[in-house]
């Protein structure tokens, strides 16, 4: 009798512990949805200071989700998956945060930011290593470096890029000139 109350109560446990599961991938499967609706990755604020709602939802996201999962979303196809899975685990772990983003040092993979009234497209590795900033004060100092180094090649990116652009106008330009 006993060993029957014993088989009851464990098979009982093990199906609230499915249900508990399936209830929580179909939470993060709804939240990731939400997140991905525009194709946009949101900080706290976009717009005018309005608080985002992509972010109270990347919030709930953090509620339910830890590390292996997040680690697990860090190989989702969408970028703003990846980005906001990326940004779990810098509050997480920034020292896991790190070893992904050595990883990931040559994602080219684009992927367009709101941050308040400013947006734009940047890298994925880019923006992995903004999102570890904010978390600097737990990183050594050769980590640090790292994601100095970084920031600098994204800086020397953005001016050849702009360095490209102004050669395209002036070689137009030229060319117009010199047909008048």
């Amino acid at each position: 009798m006993k060993r029957s109350y014993c088989l009851i109560l464990i098979l009982s446990s093990f199906t609230i512990h499915s249900q508990i599961n399936e209830e929580g991938k179909t939470k993060t499967d709804s939240i990731l949805s939400e997140l991905v609706n525009d194709g946009d990755f949101e900080y706290e604020r976009v717009g005018r200071g309005f608080p985002s709602t992509k972010y109270l939802k990347f919030i709930e996201l953090c509620s339910i989700s830890n590390e292996s999962e997040f680690n697990k979303l860090l190989k989702h196809k969408h970028p703003v998956v990846k980005a906001y899975a990326y940004w779990g685990l810098v509050n997480i772990n920034p020292n896991s945060a790190y070893r992904v983003l050595k990883k990931h040092r040559f994602d080219f993979q684009s992927i367009h930011e709101q941050n308040g009234c400013l947006g734009g497209t940047t890298q994925m590795r880019f923006l992995m290593a903004n999102l570890l900033t904010t978390k600097s004060d737990q990183l050594s100092p050769k980590q640090i470096t790292y994601l100095d180094r970084i920031g600098n090649k994204e800086v020397r990116y953005i001016f050849r890029k702009k360095k490209a652009h102004k050669k395209r106008r002036n070689k137009h330009l030229r060319n117009n000139l010199n047909g008048i």
